[in-house]
C-alpha cells in the first residue's frame, strides 16, 4: 500500500519539479531554477522515505525496537558526510542536500529490508513489491509531463500543472488496475471496499 502511493508521488515530483516550483513561487525565477533540481532528487528520495517509515514500524512490531534508531544514526552520518563533502564542490553546491537525503534513505531502506528478511526471517521482496507501481508510475509521470507541455502551449498559466497531474493520476489508476497491482485485501480496507472488489472482479482487474 505504501508503494502504491509513494512511488507515483515521487515519480510525479521528479517529472514535474519545474512547474511545481513555478506554481508556488511564480515571481521568483532564480529561486525556482535553484529549487527545481533539488526537488527533483527529493521526489525520488520521498519514495525511500515512505518505505523506510513503514519498515521502521514493521521492525518495531516484530520486537526489533532499537534497529530503526541505529539505522537512522547510520543514515544520518552518511547524510552529514555527503553534505560536508559535496556542498563545497562547484556545480553541486546546494544540490548536495537532495543527493545526501536520497543516499541516507536508500541506505536506511535497504538495511531495514535486510534486517526484516534475513535477521527477523519475515519474507520481503522489494523488487516484486515495487515493479508494478513503478511501471504504472513511469507511465503516469510521462503522461503528466507531456500533458503539461501541451496544455502550456494553449494555456500560459502556472495552474497548467494541475490538469496535467490529474491526467497522470488517471493513467496511473488504469495502470495499476491493468497490471493487477492492487490486491483484494488492499481494497477491502477502504470504505465500501466490498462493492469496489465486486466490480473489479467482474472486470478481472484485481490481483
Amino acid at each position: 500500500i505504501t508503494s502504491l502511493f509513494a512511488v507515483p508521488c515521487g515519480i510525479g515530483i521528479w517529472m514535474l519539479a519545474d512547474p511545481i516550483c513555478r506554481l508556488f513561487f511564480l515571481n521568483r525565477p532564480m529561486g525556482c531554477a535553484i529549487a527545481a533540481p533539488i526537488l527533483r532528487v527529493l521526489g525520488i528520495a520521498s519514495i525511500f522515505i515512505s518505505l523506510s517509515t513503514t519498515m521502521n514500524s514493521l521492525l518495531q512490531a516484530i520486537g526489533r525496537v532499537s534497529v530503526p534508531v541505529r539505522l537512522v544514526i547510520i543514515g544520518g552520518i552518511v547524510k552529514l558526510i555527503l553534505n560536508f563533502t559535496l556542498v563545497g564542490v562547484p556545480g553541486i553546491n546546494l544540490q548536495a542536500v537532495g543527493y545526501s537525503t536520497l543516499a541516507c534513505y536508500v541506505i536506511i531502506t535497504l538495511l531495514s529490508a535486510y534486517v526484516i528478511q534475513e535477521v527477523a526471517r519475515v519474507p520481503l521482496n522489494l523488487p516484486k513489491l515495487l515493479w508494478k507501481p513503478l511501471v504504472a508510475s513511469l507511465a503516469c509521470g510521462f503522461t503528466a509531463a507531456v500533458s503539461y507541455d501541451s496544455i502550456s502551449l494553449v494555456w500560459e498559466s502556472r495552474l497548467a500543472v494541475l490538469p496535467a497531474i490529474g491526467l497522470g493520476a488517471v493513467v496511473y489508476l488504469f495502470g495499476i488496475l491493468l497490471l493487477k497491482a492492487v490486491k483484494k485485501e488492499d481494497i477491502l480496507m477502504l470504505p465500501k471496499g466490498e462493492k469496489v472488489v465486486k466490480i473489479l472482479e467482474k472486470c478481472s482487474l484485481i490481483g
